[in-house]
């Protein structure tokens, strides 16, 4: 009897260390086939100041362009964040910009290097001097409006650069990939074999960045969030109780919301969420009101215009040709470098303030 106990409590150690090596072996995966700093690191403090900026004032000035009235001005300014695979002008510049400008609202959109494809800690620091430079000129705290990665680059910023969460009020996702993308994770199997975009292996589930962009807190005090999903998201997992976009952590007030909450027909994918009318209604009620949007706030009555493109702002003008050679790139990878974006095969390593910094004496 005591033999086979003894035997029986062998095999549970060999199962225990086979589920063990998995476990282990999974976390390599997810990122890049290396240990992460994280196990050996602590992710810094919400307090602890953030860097000098490694792009330059002349590159942050370059990168972002803003409409007549920013300056005093009058009402909060947006600040208007691409998606990965395009540039500011690309995706706003028929949509939220004649938008904003028909309601007066300032704005000034941001174009990161190589259609948003690169390293996000180095977009973080653009949208850090954006975000600076904006609240400076306009002498008011600023919002935040972006999609898919432009839906969850700002909060780099935020995280690690403590003193820009007194500069902004309100942000705001559409189909912000907050906690990671399993698509991208798949499409990650054959696009990044020869080499990808760094945003590819930043974006996936479990990746190292995503690990330090939500470590302590998501959000922080005196900050509204909105985040706005779709139920037919094909990117992200955005039908709760999963929700990849959602936050919940932190002192900033939330509200997670799908557009299918008010409007239950609404179709509108990933891509679409970023000239849906609900998603519309819900931006300018969150710009609108102190702390986040509410979707009892908005009329079941804008469910009988989806179909009328007359009644959606965003999608009233005819747009120029779209330029999908950031998105192709994302897809296929180095064979697909047609804009010179820089490829690689693992997760950029993380910056050193991401990490606690050692207590002195």
């Amino acid at each position: 009897m005591v033999e086979r106990s003894r035997g029986r409590a062998r095999r549970l150690r060999r199962v225990e260390t086979a589920a063990t090596a998995a476990f282990v072996s999974a976390l390599l995966a997810l990122s890049g086939g290396q240990p992460t700093p994280a196990a050996a690191a602590t992710f810094a403090p919400a307090s602890q100041p953030g860097p000098g900026l490694t792009v330059s004032p002349e590159q942050a000035r370059r990168a972002l362009r803003c409409s007549p009235g920013l300056r005093k001005a009058a009402r909060t300014p947006v600040l208007l964040s691409p998606g990965t695979g395009v540039t500011g002008a690309g995706q706003y510049r028929y949509t939220w910009q004649p938008a904003l400008d028909r309601l007066g609202i300032p704005w000034c959109t941001l174009t990161p290097p190589h259609m948003t494809l690169g390293d996000i800690q180095v977009t973080g620091e653009y949208l850090v001097a954006a975000i600076r430079s904006m609240h400076e000129r306009a002498g008011r705290r600023i919002a935040i409006l972006g999609h898919s990665q432009g839906g969850m680059s700002m909060r780099w910023a935020l995280r690690f650069w403590p003193d820009t969460r007194a500069m902004v009020a309100d942000v705001i996702g559409l189909a912000g990939n907050n906690h990671g993308s399993a698509w991208q994770g798949r499409i990650n199997a054959t696009a990044c074999a020869a080499g990808c975009p760094p945003v590819n292996l930043q974006q996936v589930v479990g990746s190292r960045f995503l690990r330090a962009l939500n470590s302590r807190a998501e959000t922080f005090r005196g900050i509204a969030y909105t985040e706005i999903t779709t139920d037919h998201d094909e990117v992200l997992q955005n039908v709760p109780p999963a929700c990849t976009s959602c936050l919940s952590t932190g002192s900033g007030k939330i509200a997670n919301v799908s557009v299918q909450r008010i409007c239950s027909s609404d179709p509108t994918d990933h891509a679409g969420l970023a000239t849906d009318l609900v998603a519309y209604r819900l931006v300018l009620d969150a710009l609108r009101h102190s702390g986040p949007a509410r979707a009892s706030r908005i009329p079941r009555s804008v469910c009988g215009q989806l179909a009328d493109r007359a009644a959606n702002p965003l999608i009233a003008q005819t747009p120029g040709p779209k330029d999908t050679r950031g998105l192709q790139l994302v897809v296929c990878g180095a064979p697909c470098n047609a804009i010179g974006a820089p490829m690689v095969t693992r997760e950029p390593t993380l910056a050193r303030y991401v990490y606690a910094r050692p207590r002195s004496g």
